[in-house]
């Protein structure tokens, strides 16, 4: 039976084998050590249990993290999981399979920071943020052209970095709630 074990014992074959770099091998065990704490007996001995409570788990790890995670992290966390299980249902299970196993390795370059200011003046092009006049000196207003529509975020004038990261976090978990 594929129990939680089983995925541990995979990224420890997949690791030796050269499939998992190490970097890989310790960003999945991470999110498998931060579900452990809460799986029941159940969950800890299948992994389909684990697929279909995980967003459940991941809710509650959330509301018992006292910000220690973000909604983000623990979105990272949740893709990895599902990525790592689906790795463990194709290559995990049969060995022949993993020998066979191509996995590419992609190397990531750091991406420039750029601050792109837009004038309410000019014209905009609609997929990118518009900031419309907004006859208030305490609010300002921020159009966004979004997939299905478009969206508006009011924020005051004296907006802080300190607000940013609180509006960021409930965008994240809206995210997470909607992906």
């Amino acid at each position: 039976m594929d129990s939680l074990n089983s995925l541990y014992e995979f990224i420890d074959r997949a690791e030796k084998n050269r499939k998992y770099l190490a970097n890989v091998a310790v960003n999945f065990r991470t999110p498998l050590r931060v579900i452990e704490k809460e799986l029941s007996g159940e969950e800890k001995n299948s992994l389909e249990s684990i697929k279909k409570n995980l967003d459940q788990i991941i809710a509650v790890i959330y509301s018992k993290s006292d910000n220690k995670l973000s909604a983000a992290s623990l979105g990272v966390y949740k893709r990895r999981i599902h990525s790592l299980i689906k790795d463990y249902e194709e290559y995990g299970k049969d060995p022949s399979k993993m020998a066979s196993w191509d996995r590419k390795i992609s190397i990531r370059t750091p991406k420039e920071k750029t601050v792109k200011v837009l004038s309410s003046e000019k014209p905009v092009d609609s997929s990118t943020i518009a900031l419309p006049s907004f006859d208030n000196n305490e609010f300002q207003a921020v159009d966004l052209m979004l997939t299905n529509g478009k969206g508006r975020i009011i924020v005051p004038r004296d907006f802080t970095e300190d607000d940013a990261k609180k509006l960021k976090a409930q965008i994240d978990i809206l995210a997470n709630i909607f992906s």
